[in-house]
């Protein structure tokens, strides 16, 4: 029996308290894609799926704490992910997204912040990347695969 995720929807949050609704994990990659273009960046996504038996699972993302917590019915399964991922810039700086000199500007952006700032604001800020290229690395910095059927 396949018990796989049937249907997704949920909310976006931004930093400027902004919420959209979303009915498909498409639509939530063509808002975050679209707020960009508003200065607007997620600040939290809550995800509902239903699977094929009637189960009901949630997933939030708080990208403040890097915190992912999954249940269901109920039930947490997750909480905090423990840091030992590599860090957003590294990611970036491996995909080759960005260079060692751009990521070095953010890094010193973000200390004069007090480290108040988050580095993937920041570089969206200075035009070393776009919000698609943070949430795709956000995802592979949290294990998540996404697909795109948009061109480069």
């Amino acid at each position: 029996m396949d018990n796989s995720i049937k249907t997704a929807a949920g909310e976006i949050i931004f930093y400027d308290k902004t919420v959209k609704d979303f009915h498909s994990l498409e639509q939530l990659l063509n808002i975050i894609s679209e707020e960009y273009a508003h200065n607007r960046t997620a600040e939290s996504v809550n995800i509902i799926g239903h699977d094929n038996t009637g189960k009901i699972y949630k997933l939030f993302f708080d990208f403040n704490n890097f915190a992912v917590m999954l249940e269901e019915a109920g039930i947490t399964f997750g909480d905090k992910i423990p840091l030992k991922q590599k860090a957003l810039g590294e990611i970036l700086l491996d995909a080759g997204v960005i260079t060692a000199k751009q990521l070095d500007t953010a890094l010193k952006e973000q200390a004069k912040s007090g480290n108040t700032r988050k580095i993937g604001e920041i570089l969206i800020e200075i035009d070393c990347c776009n919000a698609q290229q943070i949430l795709y690395a956000l995802a592979k910095q949290l294990g998540i695969f996404l697909q795109s059927n948009q061109n480069k």
